[in-house]
């Protein structure tokens, strides 16, 4: 309920003082194409815009409808060549959301799905059996450097979406509702990347995402 409440703009009050998100996702913007214009990301496929009836509800002045990748992108995939600390479905702790036991392994050691690359900051939402809320936050510089597991998706914010804030977005009732609505298979549902990609996700400005996280954890 009260992760219900934060992304409908319920729990904590707005502030006109805010940048708006409509600001704030054009600057998102221009990091992801400085990223590519560097060579640090590939170019990702356009997606088209969430509105009107398509909305799922309404959201206060100054947040925007976004799809969860116009404001997030992947880091890409790397095989391993040295030891790494490898983070699978079974390193999360889900209920705190950080990585609670993640091995370390040697190149040689490395199982086939160890691919995904991730930094400090970045959020791990476990596509493969979603229902059970995976989800991670990766808080702290791990040593050696870590890599996922295939079954995640990796949300690299680029330091303007609060990592906490879109844990939070994940596990909230709605969300859960979207990603049930685009699994497929029978013995282990999955959301496949560009139905992932393509989910909706309430955007509030910066400052206020601060202050939901604050008010969730308070």
């Amino acid at each position: 309920f009260i992760l219900d409440l934060a992304v409908r703009g319920k729990l904590v009050e707005q502030d006109p003082a805010d940048e708006p998100a409509a600001e704030l996702l054009k600057r998102i913007q221009a990091e992801k194409a400085r990223l590519v214009k560097v060579g640090r990301s590939r170019k990702e496929r356009s997606l088209s815009s969430l509105e009107g009836d398509r909305l799922p509800f309404a959201t206060p002045l100054g947040w925007e409808w976004v799809r969860i990748r116009q404001i997030t992108s992947d880091r890409g995939q790397i095989v391993p060549d040295k030891p790494f600390t490898y983070i699978d479905v079974t390193a999360i702790n889900k209920e705190m959301g950080f990585i609670a036991d993640a091995k370390v392994l040697t190149a040689a050691e490395a199982p086939s799905r160890a691919r995904k690359l991730v930094f400090s900051g970045d959020v791990l939402y476990s596509c493969v059996r979603p229902y059970l809320l995976n989800i991670a936050i990766v808080h702290n510089d791990i040593e050696p450097a870590p890599i996922a597991s295939t079954a995640f998706a990796v949300l690299n914010g680029f330091g303007l979406v609060e990592s906490r804030y879109l844990w939070i977005v994940l596990r909230s009732p709605f969300f859960v509702e979207c990603v049930e609505e685009k699994m497929r298979g029978q013995a282990y549902p999955a959301i496949n990347d560009s139905d992932f990609a393509i989910l909706p996700l309430p955007l509030p400005p910066l400052a206020e995402q601060h202050r939901i996280v604050a008010k969730v954890d308070e």
